[in-house]
């Protein structure tokens, strides 16, 4: 059996899943709690996929305990192709959660301070900071899972091998599977009544190449 660090049902892969909880879980709270983040379609993003995100890493992490305790880590190829497309698919959503908040709060925060008072702000950036790292840690763990699927495959696949190569270009699309996002003076959802001239030809934009 190839064993590889991170992978599901390992020490490493159980403290990725704690992370993920713990700031997916942050995230959240900081967001939702005690502030009106569902006047911006970007904060409910964020929200919801969150939300999605604090029950999935639970799980696994629940599964990772059961795989320590029992010494034998729950590694069937159909869990693990679920493990690795969810984590996939929930990085890649993070990412544009985390990226579109990050958007908005440094739009709002060129705008007159009623739009986005001190504590506000404060709170949805630590929100979407809380975010990245949980969309990195969903990431490495995608990764992790991922190397440990192919290795297997290339060992008991007759004729089969996974170059380096392969895992590097695995890599590459995973971290940059997500586009750039822009927001400029043209957009039509920025507020009624706002300075225009405070906003200086500034583009705002989250590039995650």
């Amino acid at each position: 059996m190839v064993e590889v660090p991170g992978a599901l049902g390992t020490k490493v892969s159980l403290f990725l899943r704690l992370g993920q909880v713990v700031f997916s879980s942050a995230s959240l709270l900081f967001m939702s709690v005690g502030v009106q983040f569902y006047s911006y379609t970007s904060f409910c993003f964020l929200v919801t996929i969150m939300g999605l995100v604090i029950p999935w890493s639970t799980t696994l992490t629940m599964l990772d305990m059961y795989s320590l305790f029992i010494r034998c880590p729950v590694r069937v190829p159909g869990i693990m192709v679920i493990v690795v497309v969810g984590d996939w698919v929930l990085s890649i959503l993070s990412l544009a959660a985390a990226c579109a908040s990050a958007s908005v709060v440094d739009l709002l925060a060129h705008f007159d301070r009623s739009y986005c008072p001190l504590r506000l702000c404060g709170r949805y950036q630590i929100s979407a900071s809380m975010a990245f790292v949980s969309w990195f840690l969903t990431a490495i763990s995608c990764l992790f899972n991922l190397w440990w699927s192919m290795a297997c495959a290339s060992q008991y696949a007759p004729g089969w091998r996974v170059t380096d190569e392969a895992y590097i270009y695995v890599t590459v699309i995973l971290m940059t599977s997500t586009r750039s996002c822009h927001r400029n003076l043209d957009d039509p959802h920025i507020p009624n009544g706002v300075n225009m001239s405070q906003v200086s030809n500034t583009s705002y934009m989250c590039d995650t190449h």
